[in-house]
């Protein structure tokens, strides 16, 4: 079953705010602007979501995830990142931009590539930064 909740981009009222968490939390799909358009997440714990993305973009288990990430102190949590990196990454943000960094442990497996790595592959995922008020509440709402 779908149901359609608008967000006022400015004012967002923490109720439905708080409704989407406690959907994320359940294995919802939700659609969300972004700078060219909609996408389609998910909380990262929901295996049930990664399934349902998977399904409804036709995706198969070697495509990556981009994980959303309310700051760069997040980042830092998900990705191995070194000093000259977060220099660049604090320079560059924010702004429309997904970066592709190592993963750290933190990500679960359930998000990764199941490609067979090389000798010279390590684990990588896509990151994204969004300072929205609402996507912060979000992410807290959900770690």
């Amino acid at each position: 079953m779908s149901e359609l909740i608008e967000l006022n981009p400015i004012h967002p009222d923490p109720a439905l705010l708080d409704l989407i968490t406690r959907n994320l939390q359940n294995g919802a799909v939700i659609a969300y602007p972004t700078d060219s358009g909609y996408a389609l997440g998910g909380a990262l714990q929901q295996k049930i979501a990664l399934e349902r993305l998977r399904t409804i973009r036709q995706l198969n288990n070697r495509h990556n995830f981009t994980l959303i990430c309310r700051d760069l102190s997040e980042i830092s949590k998900f990705a191995n990142i070194t000093n000259t990196q977060f220099k660049l990454l604090k320079r560059l943000t924010p702004g429309g931009y997904t970066f592709i960094l190592p993963a750290s442990r933190a990500v679960p497996e359930l998000v990764l590539s199941k490609k067979q790595p090389s000798a010279f592959a390590y684990r990588t995922i896509p990151y994204r930064l969004r300072f929205q008020q609402h996507y912060m509440h979000l992410s807290y709402q959900l770690h």
